[in-house]
């Protein structure tokens, strides 16, 4: 492996083998991550993306798997609420949910993140100022419990208005970090779904990342991104986005390599040859980023997404010669 894609690979999935479309039930994902913990590709998983809601079932199917020198990550999905006034509340009480199950392991299950939905009527129509003090509320709730030891990140549905909302949303989360020491909180952006309506343009991925460079603020993704490259998914019958065009497209706007009006090409990218990894840098079509600037970018700038699979992403990247073929059975 050459030393940007590993860089570049590196803690980039968070494990979202209880959501759809793999759905799989908790005693199955937690063997698949406790199996992947061992498997050469365990340079690129990050996290185990649990709801609050099941914390009690993970840590019972988590407990027995445990080796006796591992500590599990895990990215607390957060009970969303409808109200924003119900946000604070809600987090509380979903963090005390997760130090019991931290402290009943002996920090071996521990939070490396939290992962909230912001209410519609919050991320619709509150104006900057008064979300600016909704989310610093919530990033002061988590990094009471997290500290520097993860952050907050917080998505933002906008059906409608994301054109004019999520520049809005990015800077209030740019507005609100509880401190130095502390994480800044992120902005996460949901890239794929079950229905075609799910997978947003690249036009709004490309306004995202631009927001969060812009900003400073981290970005996330989440669902859609299974594949390296930008291709029709025949299952849903819509072009979806690919985490080599996401991701390396938010590296090389960090990176000063290319400027917001070529993110949209980036992302629109279907040829895999246009991407290029080497031990000095990461290209895409002559634009690059060295490896320092890869791993700077992805600790401040693209950190990571979630995903249901983390067997198809190494079997593509495999195919298209970047990796060794994972082993049969």
């Amino acid at each position: 492996m050459t030393r940007s894609l590993q860089a570049f690979l590196e803690g980039l999935i968070d494990y979202a083998g209880l959501f759809p479309p793999a759905r799989l039930p908790m005693d199955a994902a937690v063997a698949r991550w406790a199996a992947v913990l061992h498997e050469p590709f365990s340079l690129a998983v990050a996290r185990f993306i649990c709801p609050a809601s099941r914390l009690d079932e993970f840590a019972q199917q988590a407990r027995p798997r445990l080796g006796p020198s591992e500590r599990w990550p895990v990215s607390l999905l957060a009970t969303p609420v409808e109200r924003p006034e119900d946000v604070v509340s809600a987090l509380q009480s979903d963090l005390r949910a997760m130090a019991d199950v931290e402290r009943a392991s002996d920090g071996r299950l521990h939070p490396a993140a939290v992962e909230m939905r912001l209410p519609a009527a919050a991320a619709e129509e509150f104006p900057p100022l008064r979300l600016a003090d909704l989310l610093g509320a919530a990033a002061e709730t988590v990094a009471g419990t997290l500290g520097d030891r993860g952050r907050l990140f917080v998505e933002a549905a906008l059906p409608r208005s994301w054109a004019e909302r999520t520049p809005v949303v990015v800077a209030a989360l740019a507005d609100c970090a509880p401190g130095a020491a502390v994480e800044r909180p992120g902005f996460k952006l949901r890239c794929g779904g079950l229905e075609p309506a799910a997978f947003p343009p690249v036009e709004r991925v490309a306004l995202t990342l631009d927001a969060c460079d812009a900003c400073g603020v981290p970005f996330k993704a989440t669902a859609g991104l299974h594949h390296p490259v930008r291709a029709l998914d025949p299952g849903v019958g819509v072009e979806a986005h690919g985490f080599l065009n996401v991701f390396g497209a938010g590296i090389l706007l960090a990176a000063g390599a290319i400027g917001r009006d070529e993110l949209v090409e980036v992302l629109a990218e279907r040829d895999a040859a246009a991407f290029a990894f080497d031990d000095d840098a990461f290209a895409w079509r002559g634009a690059r980023a060295p490896v320092e600037a890869i791993r700077r970018a992805r600790a401040e700038r693209v950190t990571s997404f979630g995903s249901c699979s983390v067997d198809e992403p190494w079997e593509d990247l495999a195919s298209l010669g970047l990796l060794p073929a994972p082993r049969a059975g």
